[in-house]
């Protein structure tokens, strides 16, 4: 089961405080404790955010490795000369530029 995201909390937390606020001042109802539930909602959302956020492992970019198209084990790969995309031997048309080969 998926847990509820935070900024789920934050738009029901805005949307209550904000309709709560509007209707009271509207029809003179006392709707005032709407609005503090609304705040708790955006407050719990937005440390639920930080949470999310700070648990999430670091992503590491890698270069992207290339191998020499002139080895023997590559035979069977070529690269486009436009784009540098690798793409099979018997291609006469990149697949990513479309530029002929």
């Amino acid at each position: 089961m998926t847990s509820i995201k935070g900024i789920v909390f934050i738009i029901i937390g805005l949307f209550v405080s904000i309709t709560s606020y509007v209707l009271g001042k509207k029809g003179g109802t006392n709707l005032q404790i709407f609005v503090y539930v609304g705040i708790a909602f955006v407050a719990f959302g937005l440390v639920k955010m930080l949470i999310e956020t700070a648990g999430k492992p670091k992503k590491e970019k890698r270069p992207e490795q290339r191998t020499n198209p002139a080895s023997p084990s590559n035979q069977r790969v070529k690269y486009c000369p436009g784009c540098g995309a690798k793409m099979p031997a018997y291609a006469h048309f990149c697949f990513n530029c479309g530029m002929k080969v």
